[in-house]
């Protein structure tokens, strides 16, 4: 009989979920954005996003070269120094260009083709030094030569070419206070309105429409009345000037007000706001206290609105000219509806018809004089919002699935969007191109940087002509082993993901050693994998994931310096020193069968193991001297996090019984997940060590007795969300689970051939059926 109940919000992996807090008054001058995603480029960790290309990992591998001494050069750059060192500027310059463009929300056409391109010479770039660095991956033997001089000589040039274009072209979107239109006049008297001869604190609003401030971020951490209480005592005693930028509401003022103390320092308060009620508040209804922002003239609209759609001078033809001039009229001067309306043009500066639609548009909501600015920059953002690509507007939609003011969950909101989003923007950047031989190929990019094959039904489908392998750097392919292309042909591959089926006898990747630029590596299938001999050649591997029967396991893989992650099925013999293998946090799986008792004891070498799954694939020889050496070798593994002694499908193994009566743990005291399945480890009663476990969230564990006094053991672990306890006999007397016992316990199976088990109220209080 077996007792299994689980809690529905339940996740085995730890993840993490943002919230995202909207503030009261809206996403107002807010741009969403993800955090960008880590990924593994060599021995250490950089971060990378898909916006910028290879630029984080080729500005380090820069910096690394031009601290080298040159007798450790390889011979093409042992004289470049100079070139790398202006290549590294160019590309210094560029990398900022690109982190500033990439938190735009829509780049006009111009600006996308300028970060496509920086994109994809960095990829290049970075292949060259790979290429020159490791010369020894390259599928073809050439001589080294002065032509790797001369390809050095275009990539400098091409970045310097680079850096000046954006110069030249691309729209100044982060521009400093002197780049802002038509706030000369303004801004002289509010200063001098700041400046005026008072001790005591002043409070000055500035009331006027949307686009004068800067953009803001949406505050979170501390509660309020903490923030507060913080801010208060941080200002006491010091003289103070404090922006508040985009103030919409009375109640807001009057919760903060609270946190800036009156004082004769000659403190200053800055309150922008575009509704009177608010600035009079602010104010104590002084109106001397209130500067009013008028419209922008038009000269100063149009000196705007053309910095937003061009960036630079720009010739117009007399039809577009004309229709500037009645849409920068519409607009009324307010920099927001200008901007606006301004960013819609942006991606096709050059199209009549659109100019026209956009003033027909503005002319048939704006066509009354008397109109309010608030309901001017309402029509104009419902003009904004319908001319967005549908999967943006997409996007945006989603948010009025949530009332103002709330709170949600940004993972949530992120998985809708992602859902609806992603492949198109994956193209758009260039960032992946899929292949689905069961679907119409679109046309595809040149070079292709990331490649995703899958041949669902067509068996004979061949890959298109125009793409060439050599730039590959990640390749997905799922589908049948007949189509897979040569893997040598992948010169630069970083990530190789394989999930292949067929009627062959095996999956030959015996030519993997030569891809030295190979960090990851995943391989499912239903026939054998053959790995090469030696994979010495793959200095940067750090992740070898293999879910399918290998025909042997090259013995030198204990010698790779930067494998991180090694889990591959089947018998695994690793008798060659497995305990060299310092830089090991994850083993799947280790055979136990297969490997000797010296090899065992070696396991307690590897100080930096988190990971350690065991197995057993065959009958054991001397099965209590391994399980012993086994688990003694535990005690030497100080980082160790998870543990799981399972024995293989389909194996034969004998029932080993451990009386297990030390009272110290084998086990460091960090352990989180520790599973001791059957037949491996049948303890006669629970043993007295687990109780010291206090870390551990996941045990599952066969008893050949079970008492009350045993789970009262258990349940002094305090973070166990998981527990599955297997007991051989029929309990002798009732088990009593008693009250408040497994606080946080979400995940429970009992199984037992007659069980007596009893729950106290309040226990387990987070279990669900």
């Amino acid at each position: 009989m077996d007792v299994f109940a689980s809690h529905p919000g339940m996740q085995l992996a730890g993840s993490s979920a943002g919230v995202l807090a909207l503030p009261a008054a809206g996403l107002r001058n807010q741009t969403l954005g993800s955090p960008p995603c880590a990924e593994q480029i060599g021995p250490e960790v950089q971060i990378f996003s898909s916006s910028l290309g290879a630029m984080g990992s080729l500005l380090a591998k820069l910096r690394s070269l031009l601290v080298s001494a040159e007798d450790q050069l390889p011979e093409p750059l042992k004289s470049q120094k100079d070139s790398l060192e202006l290549l590294r500027q160019d590309l210094e310059a560029i990398n900022t260009f690109l982190v500033n463009l990439s938190w735009v929300e829509t780049p006009n056409m111009m600006v996308k083709h300028w970060m496509n391109e920086v994109r994809d010479l960095s990829y290049d770039i970075e292949d060259y030094i790979d290429k020159t660095m490791h010369p020894g991956h390259i599928s073809r033997e050439e001589p080294r030569s002065d032509s790797e001089v001369e390809e050095l000589s275009t990539l400098v040039k091409q970045a310097k070419d680079a850096h000046e274009r954006h110069n030249r072209l691309v729209p100044r979107l982060d521009g400093d206070a002197t780049d802002l239109v038509g706030i000369d006049d303004s801004k002289a008297e509010l200063i001098k309105r700041l400046n005026i001869d008072a001790e005591q604190r002043l409070v000055i609003s500035i009331q006027g429409p949307p686009g004068v401030g800067p953009p803001s971020k949406t505050p979170h951490g501390l509660p309020v009345q903490e923030l507060l209480d913080i801010l208060r005592t941080h200002l006491q005693q010091k003289r103070y000037f404090i922006v508040i930028d985009g103030l919409w509401e009375t109640t807001s003022w009057d919760i903060v007000i609270s946190a800036f103390p009156e004082d004769t320092h000659c403190s200053r308060i800055l309150i922008t706001t575009d509704i009177e009620e608010v600035a009079l508040e602010c104010c104590d209804y002084e109106p001397d206290a209130i500067f009013k922002m008028e419209p922008l003239s038009g000269n100063y609209s149009t000196e705007l609105f053309f910095n937003r759609l061009f960036g630079f001078e720009h010739e117009l033809s007399k039809q577009l000219k004309e229709n500037s001039e009645e849409i920068i009229r519409a607009c009324g001067g307010l920099p927001f509806a200008t901007i606006s309306v301004a960013t819609i043009l942006a991606g096709q500066p050059d199209n009549l018809e659109l100019w026209q639609h956009v003033k027909e548009a503005l002319f048939s909501r704006l066509g009354y004089n008397n109109l309010t600015s608030e309901v001017m920059l309402r029509e104009i953002i419902g003009l904004s919002c319908n001319s967005l690509p549908h999967h943006l507007k997409t996007c945006l939609l989603y948010l009025s699935m949530y009332p103002e003011g709330s709170t949600f969950l940004k993972a949530d909101l992120v998985k809708q969007w992602s859902a609806e989003v992603i492949r198109t923007m994956s193209i758009e950047e260039n960032f992946s191109t899929v292949i689905d031989y069961s679907n119409t190929i679109s046309e595809l990019s040149v070079k292709v940087r990331r490649l995703s094959l899958r041949f669902s039904s067509a068996k004979y489908a061949t890959k298109p002509e125009s793409i060439t392998l050599s730039p590959v750097q990640s390749l997905i392919f799922y589908g049948l082993v007949e189509c897979l292309p040569s893997i040598m042909e992948f010169e630069v591959l970083r990530v190789l993901i394989l999930e292949v089926w067929g009627d062959k006898e095996e999956v030959d990747l015996s030519g993997i050693d030569r891809l030295c630029q190979l960090r990851y590596m995943r391989i499912t299938s239903n026939i054998n994998v053959r790995l090469p001999a030696r994979m010495i050649g793959l200095p940067y591997l750090q992740t070898m994931e293999i879910y399918a029967r290998v025909t042997s396991i090259p013995s030198d893989i204990i010698h790779l310096p930067r494998l991180l992650h090694l889990c591959v099925h089947g018998e695994i013999n690793l008798s060659y020193g497995i305990g060299h293998t310092r830089s090991l946090r994850t083993l799947q799986s280790f055979d136990l069968s297969s490997n000797s008792a010296d090899s065992i004891w070696q396991l307690g070498e590897m100080k930096d193991l988190r990971d350690l799954h065991v197995t057993s694939a065959t009958e054991m020889s001397d099965p209590l001297k391994k399980l012993i050496a086994f688990l003694f070798s535990f005690g030497k593994l100080g980082n160790l996090k998870s543990i799981i002694l399972a024995p293989a499908p389909a194996a034969s193994c004998t029932n080993i019984y451990l009386d297990c009566s030390w009272s110290t743990s084998p086990l460091s005291i960090f352990i989180q997940r520790l599973e001791l399945l059957p037949p491996f480890c049948i303890f006669s009663r629970l043993p007295v060590w687990i109780g010291q476990l206090r870390k551990l969230c996941i045990l599952k564990i066969v008893l050949r007795e079970l008492t009350t006094g045993d789970v009262d053991s258990i349940a002094q672990l305090q973070e166990l969300t998981i527990l599955s306890l297997y007991v051989r006999q029929p309990t002798a007397e009732q088990i009593v689970f008693h009250r408040a016992a497994f606080p946080v316990l979400k995940f429970f199976k009992f199984r037992c051939g007659i069980m007596r088990i009893a729950f106290q109220p309040e226990a387990m209080p987070w279990l669900r059926v």
